[in-house]
């Protein structure tokens, strides 16, 4: 199954917004504090999108009885951007506009516009010209 948008699309009560001419593959997105795709984005199949983060530094109760732990702000991915392959996504997670992120790379925290990165944990290995 494919996803794709020719203008913007808000999917109700599921927290994922996504814009014009932009495409995911066989993608699992979870929903939890929200998914931001800009336009022009490319999603390759197999990809992790989790705006999640789940209570585990407790142990007073088992890890099935735990909670969500506050948000790092869902994942925003700016305008004309690739994801490869394999990529999991995490909650707090910036993708500036025209960034390209390899295959199989681990993504958290914001990235620089125009960036190329690649690997798990995620390295800087270039720019767009």
């Amino acid at each position: 199954m494919r996803m794709s948008a020719s203008s913007a699309t808000e999917i109700e009560n599921i927290r994922i917004s996504l814009h014009e001419k932009s495409l995911i593959q066989r993608t699992v997105i979870c929903t939890g504090n929200g998914v931001r795709l800009g336009k022009h984005v490319l999603v390759a199949a197999n990809c992790t999108f989790a705006p999640v983060n789940h209570e585990y530094k407790t142990k007073e109760k088992l890890i099935t009885n735990k909670r969500f732990a506050p948000s790092k702000g869902g994942i925003i991915v700016e305008d004309n951007v690739w994801i490869s392959v394999n990529v999991v996504v995490l909650d707090g997670a910036i993708i500036r506009k025209d960034s390209v992120i390899g295959a199989a790379s681990l993504v958290k925290g914001e990235l620089e516009e125009y960036g190329v990165y690649l690997g798990n944990t995620l390295f800087k290995i270039g720019e767009r010209r």
